[in-house]
């Protein structure tokens, strides 16, 4: 249940991030089953913002935590007016 929880959550707020500070045209939201992984892929060609920046906002913390718990694999990448992709690696059982 936690797993679902978390998943439920990283979702939500990669969604919300883009809907709220994006300023994208166009978005994409994928998810695929391989084997026991679920990949999730939510992209957009918004203004984006300095991802490898040592400050994250909440949202982008609580997002990369909750994957650590689980030892999932969450990759962020975004640059100033480049769009922002966010992508998710959750094993299941």
């Amino acid at each position: 249940m936690q797993e679902r929880r978390d998943l439920y959550l990283i979702f939500k707020e990669a969604v919300n991030n883009l809907a709220k500070h994006s300023k994208a045209t166009e978005a994409t939201i994928n998810f695929h089953l391989d084997h026991n992984t679920i990949i999730m892929v939510v992209a957009d060609n918004g203004i984006g913002f300095e991802a490898t920046s040592s400050y994250l906002n909440n949202g982008l913390r609580n997002m990369k935590e909750r994957a650590a718990g689980h030892q999932w694999k969450l990759d962020i990448r975004s640059g100033q007016g480049a769009g922002s992709t966010i992508t998710l690696n959750a094993q299941i059982a």
